[in-house]
This record gives structure tokens, sequence and C-alpha cells, in this order.
């Protein structure tokens, strides 16, 4: 598709072969060009005069008239590699494999040609008075199998003479380029989108933005403010964590495995390629190999006197730092220096997935598909390995790590497990929480903590003591294949298959300092709302109560609010005082205190308040469900109240309908005690004896 500013119209290819116009102002298509290309249209252009237009198919070259509405060249009709078309006044040049075509723009005869061994991505004007063009280009090397590079060129049409070219060749190929005229720049797309930026007059790579990452597979630090990252491509991505800004270090041939680093500004990286390079300075300034694609390394740590790699070809080698080359200063001219290591041992059957370096160096953990971990010891001149200890496994060992502190390396494994050695190869304790394969591992906090990643994304913090997870982090979509933490043990870096590199900081004193300021605050609020009930503001303070979201302060003061004659016109005040924010949380409030009967009586006279003074609309949509739920307990409580009405209404009746007994007077309590008492007598007499006659 291409777009026409002087008429508004959009020259469109479609797939089965033809091209349409289409008018922005008429809103409408207006011409129809069929049956003329065979094959897939990959270019369409518009001359500069607006009238003519360009194409391309799989059958050749074509040129159009707008206005005759017919084709009236047909070029190259043997080629169908044109990848750009630039024009001039009274010519236009093409580009395509390995060749630019400069051709009249009356005639269209073929004026000349310019042989430049390469295949032209993307042309551009380069802003002169000659006709320049731009282009940027790649190539491939016949004796490396998809290796690709390219380059950016300025080329004279006239002459056909090549002006300048970019000091630098990339390990992939240009796609696209443009011209920012405003700041002097020129734009590259690269085939792995990130967007590079060259100074127009010179070609000297200024700036670049990493438009994708790639799967990541390791990453380290460069102090505190660079990180270096290996994103399964054959450069290195050097990332600054203030500005963002990227460096790509390019020199290996295939995808690169791992990183390590030595200081600020010395970085290792070790390759599919077979190799390791030692970057000073974004400059590789020495190489090594192995026999094998290279899948582990590490450096030490508290020397830096040497490094360590393992390999596909089963073996470990100890590297060292301090060759002659590399202690120079390095120029352009200098030739990388070929390193040797200085011992090499044969250390498992399988692939080689993890190195670690003991915090004294004199030990070095390597882990393998083997499902073992080994031990080994390194003599003083780091020119001697010998097997100490053999930790074996169910499954596969994906990683190990030294304790800072303790005389013990952990282990994850396959079988979803962590596991913590001693030296002498005893199984302390078992670290079980992961749902899949526990990838890597790491001592953190000073070694009284570890922190693991498996095949899900998932970030675990373990406390060591007690073998609990503290904490879970679930902010990879993928298996994250790196995790390293920065020396200092407050920044860690994550990274995996879902392309993404995640920054993490130790936020522990952060928390702390967060809840003693809760403490303080929380306090002062306690005082404030102590001091104006003293004074008497029972408004303010249910105000302030509500505002800082405490819900048992708040019924405190509204039940005493309640117990007032003015409780309704207060209530109602205080409703069109607060903000929607606020009238929120005690909404909230209502709901919480209607579901238990003791707090029932308030709620519904703060709801009530509600629904009278102000408008339905104050109901958040998402409290649909709570407003279900205050229906569902407002009946229940009625039905409460109603029964305890009808029962009292009961009460009432009964003791009116009760007949009461009439009160005797004194005179008849007397009698009745008098004959109680004459009754008394007659019964203590003795009986009569009866004579019989």
């Amino acid at each position: 598709m291409a777009y026409n500013p002087k008429s508004d119209l959009i020259l469109m290819a479609h797939g089965n072969s033809s091209l349409r116009i289409y008018d922005l102002n008429k809103g409408a298509f207006t011409h129809h060009f069929g049956d003329f290309h065979t094959g897939r249209i990959n270019l369409v252009r518009w001359h500069q005069n607006g009238n003519i237009f360009f194409s391309n198919a799989l059958d050749g070259f074509r040129v159009w008239n707008l206005k005759a509405k017919e084709c009236i060249a047909h070029l190259n009709q043997d080629r169908n590699d044109v990848t750009e078309v630039i024009c001039g006044e009274q010519s236009f040049i093409t580009s395509g494999h390995n060749i630019l075509q400069i051709y009249d723009s009356y005639d269209f005869k073929l004026l000349k040609s310019i042989p430049i061994l390469e295949s032209v991505t993307s042309m551009a004007r380069y802003p002169s008075e000659s006709f320049q063009v731009i282009t940027s280009s790649s190539s491939s090397d016949e004796h490396e199998e998809e290796q690709r590079s390219g380059s950016i060129k300025i080329w004279d049409v006239d002459s056909g003479e090549l002006i300048k070219t970019s000091g630098e060749e990339m390990n992939t190929s240009y796609q696209q380029i443009g011209l920012c005229e405003k700041h002097n720049e020129i734009m590259a797309v690269t085939a792995d989108n990130n967007f590079l930026f060259y100074e127009m007059d010179t070609l000297t790579r200024t700036r670049q933005i990493l438009g994708f990452n790639d799967e990541v597979l390791d990453a380290c630090f460069l102090g505190e403010k660079s990180i270096a990252v290996a994103t399964n491509s054959d450069n290195v991505l050097i990332m600054n964590l203030d500005n963002k800004s990227t460096e790509f270090l390019s020199g290996h041939r295939d995808i690169i495995l791992g990183v390590c680093s030595l200081n600020d500004n010395v970085v290792i990286s070790a390759s599919k390629d077979k190799s390791v390079r030692v970057w000073r300075d974004n400059k590789c300034v020495a190489s090594g190999s192995h026999t094998g694609s290279i899948s582990a390394i590490c450096a030490s740590a508290k020397t830096k006197s040497f490094f360590v790699t393992g390999s596909d070809d089963k073996t470990i080698k100890v590297w060292s730092t301090k060759f002659p080359k590399y202690e120079e200063k390095f120029g352009d001219e200098r030739d990388i220096a070929s390193i040797i290591p200085m011992c090499s041992s044969i250390a498992h059957t399988k692939e080689i997935s993890n190195i670690s370096i003991s915090p004294d160096e004199k030990l070095i953990a390597t882990a393998s598909a083997d499902k073992t971990c080994k031990i080994w010891s390194l003599n003083a001149d780091h020119n001697a390995l010998q097997l100490e200890t053999t930790l074996t496994h169910n499954r596969a060992v994906w990683s190990v790590a030294f304790s800072p502190i303790e005389k013990c390396v952990a282990t994850a494994c396959s079988d979803k497990k962590i596991r913590i050695w001693n030296l002498n190869g005893k199984c302390l304790k078992v670290l079980d929480g992961h749902q899949t394969s526990v990838v890597k591992v790491a001592f953190i906090n000073k070694g009284l903590q570890l922190v693991s990643s498996d095949a899900n994304g998932l970030v675990k913090i373990w406390n060591i003591k007690s073998s609990e997870v503290l904490d879970t982090f679930d902010h990879h979509s993928a298996r994250i294949w790196a995790l390293v933490v920065r020396d200092d043990g407050k920044v860690m870096i994550t990274g995996g298959e879902d392309s993404r590199i995640n920054i993490w900081k130790d936020w522990t004193e952060g928390v702390i300092q967060e809840k003693r300021q809760l403490v303080d605050q929380t306090v002062k609020q306690e005082q404030e709302l102590d001091q104006m009930i003293r004074s008497g503001k029972f408004l303010d303070a249910i105000i302030l109560s509500i505002s800082t979201d405490r819900p048992k302060k708040t019924f405190t003061l509204l039940e005493k609010l309640f117990e007032t004659d003015r409780a309704q016109s207060e209530l109602a005040n205080i409703l069109n005082t607060l903000s929607s924010e606020e009238m929120t949380i005690l909404f909230q409030f209502a709901i919480d205190w209607n579901t238990n009967s003791k707090f029932s009586s308030v709620a519904q006279k703060v709801l009530h308040g509600m629904l009278t003074c102000l408008d339905p609309n104050f109901i958040n949509i998402s409290y649909e469900k709570s407003v279900q739920a205050i229906l569902a307990y407002s009946e229940r409580h009625f039905k409460r109240v109603s029964s305890l009405l009808e029962n009292s209404h009961l009460l009432d009746y009964m003791l009116s309908t009760m007949r009461t007994a009439p009160i005797p007077t004194q005179k008849e309590v007397d009698d009745d005690d008098q004959e109680e008492e004459d009754d008394d007598d007659e019964d203590e007499q003795p009986p009569t004896k009866k004579i019989k006659v």
C-alpha cells in the first residue's frame, strides 16, 4: 500500500494480483487494474508527480499512468526482486539483489547499473544537492549457514560511486531505513526488531532501542547500573538500568547461552558456536574454544582472576583472566587474543547445565543432566582440578549455588525439589513446594534465605531454617532461565522464555519504614480523634474516622449520635460533607454492620439516611451484589423486629385479660386468724372416754 499526498489517493495491492486506488475525499475506489501482473505483488510506490506509480511482482517491474489507466512500461521481466524505488528529477533508481538500476523518467530506458554484490533491503533519498541514496543491505557468508550481516551505504546515483559506508557490520540484516532530518539521524530497523540510529554525516551508530527480546537465556550484572543479557541471539545485549539505553556486542556466530562479568566493563560470553569471548569496553579482546557448545559459565567474584566454562563435550575448563593482551589498552587495530585453558577435566556424561564457584574460590560445583552435581577442588595456581564429592539426584540437575556463609550448596532439580547439601555429600534439607522443574536457585539475605525459579514462571522465596515458602511471585508466563542476584543482595534479575526481563529490588527496609510511618500516622489520628471527642466535635470525629477507614470507631461515634435528638439532621450534614470515596467507605461499613444483628440498628439508620438524603446513583456498580446482600439481611432483621413487636402486643393482651383477686380487710384477716387458733385448741384437748351401758 502507498499513499499519494498530492491527491489523497491510496494505492493498494491485492492478493489476486490486482491494483486498486482509493480516493479519500470521495470515500470510494476510483480505479482498478487487473489481469496484468502474475503472482503476488510485493511493492507499490508513487512517482513524485502524482500521476505515475510503480509495482513489482513475480513477472517483473511495471510503470503505470493513472490518467491513461494503463501500464506504460514493463521493466525487468526476468527479475522480481525490486525492494525500493526512489525518484529524482530526470530519473529513478530501483534496488534489488546485488544491483542498483537507474532508469530515465521519460522513456524508461535503463541508463546505468551499479553492482553492489549484496542484497539491498531498503533505500531512501539522501538530502544533498546531487541525486544520492542511502541503502541498507544484508549479505550471507557462503561458508556459514544462515549467517547474516548488514551495512548502510551512501551512493551517488549520477556517478555510480560509493560515497560512504557505516564503519560496522551487524550480525543481522536491516529490514527498513528512514531519515530524521530534524535530528540529523538515520534510523534502521533490523531483522531482530531493534532500532539503530546513525549520525547522517558520518554513519556512526549513536544509540539503539531494543524493540523485541527473544527468549532470555542468561544475564549478569555489570556494576550497579548495567546488565548483560543473552537473548537467544548471537549478540550480547548491554542494558543501562537508568536510561534503558542498549548496546549490542557482535562477534559470535551462533546463539549465546551464557554470560558473566568480572567488573563494570568486562563481560565474558559463552556461545553455541563453541567459543568463549572476553569483552572489554564493548570490544572483544580475547577468545577461547571448546569442542562442543558452551552451555555454562561462571567467573570468580573475589579475585576475578579466573573463570570456568562447561560444555556439551562433557568437560569443564578453567581460564585465566591475566593473559598479556588483556592487561593492555586495546585499540581498534589490535587483534583478538587467543587464550588457552589453565586446566580441564571430563566432568560429566551429559550436558553441563550450571557452574558455581565457592566464595573462597577453592571449590567449583558443576550441575549436569546426568543426574549428578559434582564438587571439585582447585589448587592455588588454578591449574589442577580434583573431584571431591558427587551429589546424586533422581533427575537432571539444573542449577547449583554455594552458600555465602555456610559450607554447603543448594541444588535445583527436575524432580521439583531443592536440596541443601554439606560438602561431604550429605543431604541436609529438602525444600518441596514447586509444581514443576526447579530451574534456578540462589542464596540471598546473607545465606539465610533461598530464591528459586521454575518452569511455570514462578519465583519463590524460602526460609532455610524453617523450610517454608515465604512468598511466591508470578510475573513470568513461561520457564525462567536467568536468575541472578547482585553482589549486595539488594537487586535481582529474572528472565525466561516469555522474553521478559524483570528487575527486582529488596524492599524489606521499605516495608519496615512504611509500617513505622503507618503506626505513627495511626497514633496521630487517634490523638486527633480523642481531641475532637473531648471538644465535642462529634461530626468532625465521625468524618475523620470514616476517611481513615476505622469501622469500629465510626460505629461507636454513630451509636452515640443516634442517642441524641438531632440525630437525623446531623447524619444528613455528615452525608452531604463526605466525598464520593468517603461515601463508598461508609457504605461498605454499613454493609458489614448489617450482617450482624448487634450492629444492624446503626446500619439501618445509616442506610436509611443515605437513601433519603442522597441520589441512589452514589452506589457504585461494583456493589450491585452487596445491595442484594443488604436486601437479604434487611428482610431477616425486619422479620425479627416484627416478631418481637408481635410478642410484646401479646404480653399486653395477657395482662389486660387476667382477673385479679379481691384484697381482704384487716377485720377479715383477724377473724381468719382467730378461727385458725380455735381449731388448734380443739386439736390439743385429750379425747373423752366413753362408758358402755
